[in-house]
């Protein structure tokens, strides 16, 4: 789950929608600026339709507090999580350091914070591994 902040400042009344992701990918390739004007109907130059449905209640699954105990995550969900935080870093190239900070919480939910971006957080589930004891699956990995 991603969530971020939107300003709605002078904007009518905001019951909330989902926008597709596909719009949202399609809206941002080529794009420039620095904002991204996004209605029920558009995202950017892009005319969409938003999701029929409610989106979950996000804060349910965020923890108030994180344990520190490390997990394991699929490496494509952390490569998007550093994705996301190069796009909130306004720069299209790497070397903006570190963009994305996983936040461990042992076999719970992870969050992500985003150090260009205070008001976007991400949560993370971990993956059941088979190995129970790191230094015997260590060891086993390197006498491979």
């Amino acid at each position: 789950a991603f969530i971020g902040k939107i300003d709605l400042s002078g904007a009518r009344a905001f019951d909330g929608w989902i926008i597709p992701r596909d719009a949202i990918k399609r809206a941002l390739t080529g794009y420039k600026a620095d904002v991204i004007e996004i209605s029920p109907t558009r995202c950017g130059d892009i005319a969409c339709q938003p999701v029929d449905g409610f989106y979950p209640d996000w804060r349910r699954v965020v923890p108030d507090e994180l344990s520190g105990v490390t997990a394991q995550f699929q490496p494509g969900y952390i490569a998007d999580m550093g994705k996301i935080g190069l796009l909130l870093t306004g720069k299209r190239k790497s070397g903006a350091g570190l963009t994305a900070h996983l936040h461990h919480n042992g076999e719970g939910p992870a969050g992500v914070t985003f150090p260009y971006c205070a008001t976007a957080y991400a949560v993370l589930m971990p993956i059941r591994t088979q190995h129970t004891d790191a230094e015997r699956a260590w060891s086993d990995a390197i006498a491979i």
